[in-house]
Order: structure tokens, then C-alpha cells, then sequence
């Protein structure tokens, strides 16, 4: 079906034997019905890429049989309903882009069959549930470009099957929990453009598959962690506009593979990229340079440049990219 218009009927509910229903990237308008919590044997609702209006029925909670839920890409506002909490067989959850506001339901942690949770682009405000902490099986946790504040949860940290955490660009704040460096799958751990505080914890050092981490754009203090340097898949470091301190020569003697690291707007971090260190790039505050870096309260030297052992256009690309 395609380029369908108008609203969706309530006589949907009727369709008692209907297990799916792809109604995406269409033009439909109006609110969800309620009645289709009636269709008990529904194992895909596919409402993405349309101009849906209204809340998320809570009566889809009955819905004990679904595994699907895509209602991205609409004009849904309103809070994510406790209800969904009971739906135990849904694996994907792709709420994100729409209007929801209101805090998260601490009865998504009941969800322990969930694999991804995409709920970036809303409103979202509140907490992170701690029990969020139980869905063990989940991939993916997106909740970037929202309103969330209040700390990480420790919790989160038992998500051993996690590849992504996309935490950015919220309100979070209090300082970075060191259980994160039990999420040894993870390949993308992106916490920037928050409020976190403290020092970056040793722990991360254990993310043996992380590509990708993001901590720019925060509070952050003290020096960068040499634990880093023995993560082999490591490709991008952003710890820039933080507050972090150090040398560079003390802080990246562990780091022997080539990796692009931005460190700009750190004041306090010093100095040159050490001889013997293989880095794709380091990247200043006005340009791109190689080899040298120096934070503007440091003591004033003439920067020597390493020689790049490879060419930045030979690294993976850092861009998040987000799937619909």
C-alpha cells in the first residue's frame, strides 16, 4: 500500500484473525484507534513515515503477541504508555522522531525481549529507568535529542549484548558510570553534549570492540585515561570542550595504533603528540593539524608535527548515521 491518505478506521479492531499491518510511508493523518488493541494475534504494526497525530494508545499493551512496533517518523505526542511494558515478545521499538514528551516508563524494563530501542528525536524529559538495566538482550539503545536528565544508571552497565548507546544531546549529568566498561560489545558509545561531571573512568579501558567514543561537550575533568590506549578497535576519541588536564606526552604513550583523536577546548591539556605515537589526525580548535596539540593555559612552546603513518581519508567514517 502506498500513498494512501485520510485516517485510520476504528473497524480495523474487527480484523480479529490480522497478524500484520504495514500501512508505512503513506500520507495518513489522524490518531492511532485504540481498538486495534483488540487484535490480540498482531505481530507487526508498521505506522512509520506518515502524518499521525495524537497518542500512543495505551490499549496496544494487550497486544502480547507483537514483535514489531515502527510508529517512527509521525506527529505522535504524549507520554510512551506503562501498558507497553506487558507486550514481553516485542523486539524492535522505533518510536523516534515524533513529538512524545513525558518521562520514560520504568515498565520498559520488563521488555526483556527488546533488542532496539530507538527513541531519539522526541521530547523526552526525566530520568533513565534503572531498570532499563535488565534488557539484556537488547542491541541498541537511542534516546539521543531528547530532554533527559539525572544520571546514567550503573544499571546499564549489565547490557552485555549492547553494540550501540546513543546518549547525546540531552541534560544528563553526575559523572560517568565506571560499570559502562562491562559493555564489551558495544562499538559506539556516545555520551556528548551533556552535563557529566568527574573524571573519565579506567574502566572504559575494557571496551575491547568500541570504534567510536564520544564524551565531548561536557564538564568532564582530570586527564585522559592511558587504559584507552589498549583498545584495538578504537578509531575516534572525542573528548573535546571538556575540562580535562594532562600532557599529551604522558597520556597517549599507550596508544600504538593510528586513530583520530579531537581534544580542542581543554585548556588544561598540553603539549605534542610523542614521538613513536601513529595518529590519523588531531584536530585543534581552528583547523586541522597532525602531531600537535596545546591547550591555551599551557605554557608556551614551539609545537613540533608528527608525520600521520596513514591518511585521514583512510579512517571510518565517525558520522552517526540513523536508520528509519
Amino acid at each position: 500500500l502506498s500513498s494512501l491518505t485520510g485516517t485510520l478506521p476504528s473497524e480495523l479492531g474487527t480484523l480479529t484473525s490480522l497478524t500484520e499491518l504495514y500501512l508505512h510511508v503513506n500520507k495518513l493523518t489522524g490518531t492511532i484507534p485504540s481498538e486495534l488493541g483488540a487484535l490480540t494475534n498482531f505481530g507487526t504494526l508498521e505506522f512509520y513515515s506518515n502524518q499521525l497525530t495524537g497518542n500512543i494508545p495505551s490499549e496496544l499493551g494487550a497486544l502480547t503477541s507483537l514483535a514489531n512496533m515502527w510508529f517512527h517518523s509521525n506527529q505522535l505526542t504524549g507520554q510512551i504508555p506503562s501498558e507497553l511494558g506487558n507486550i514481553a515478545s516485542v523486539r524492535n521499538m522505533r518510536f523516534q522522531s515524533n513529538q512524545l514528551n513525558g518521562t520514560l516508563p520504568s515498565e520498559l524494563g520488563n521488555l526483556t525481549s527488546l533488542t532496539q530501542m530507538w527513541l531519539y528525536s522526541n521530547q523526552l524529559k526525566g530520568t533513565i529507568p534503572s531498570e532499563l538495566g535488565a534488557l539484556t538482550n537488547l542491541g541498541s539503545m537511542e534516546f539521543y535529542l531528547n530532554q533527559l536528565t539525572g544520571a546514567i544508571p550503573s544499571e546499564l552497565g549489565a547490557l552485555t549484548s549492547l553494540g550501540n548507546m546513543y546518549l547525546s544531546s540531552n541534560q544528563l549529568t553526575g559523572t560517568i558510570p565506571s560499570e559502562l566498561g562491562a559493555l564489551t560489545g558495544v562499538v559506539n558509545l556516545q555520551l556528548t553534549s551533556n552535563q557529566l561531571t568527574g573524571t573519565i573512568p579506567t574502566e572504559l579501558g575494557n571496551l575491547a570492540s568500541v570504534g567510536t567514543l564520544g564524551l565531548q561537550s561536557n564538564q568532564l575533568n582530570g586527564t585522559i585515561p592511558s587504559e584507552l590506549g589498549t583498545i584495538t578497535r578504537l578509531y575516534y576519541l572525542h573528548v573535546n570542550s571538556n575540562q580535562l588536564t594532562g600532557t599529551l606526552a604522558s597520556e597517549l604513550t599507550t596508544f600504538t595504533k593510528p586513530f583520530f583523536i579531537y581534544a580542542c577546548k581543554n585548556a588544561g591539556l598540553c603539549g605534542d603528540i610523542p614521538a613513536g605515537i601513529s595518529v590519523w589526525g588531531v584536530f585543534n580548535c581552528s583547523s586541522p593539524t597532525f602531531g600537535t596539540l596545546l591547550g591555551s593555559d599551557c605554557p608556551t612552546s614551539t609545537p613540533t608535527t608528527a608525520s600521520p603513518s596513514m591518511s585521514p581519508t583512510a579512517a571510518p567514517s565517525s558520522s552517526q548515521t540513523e536508520s528509519t
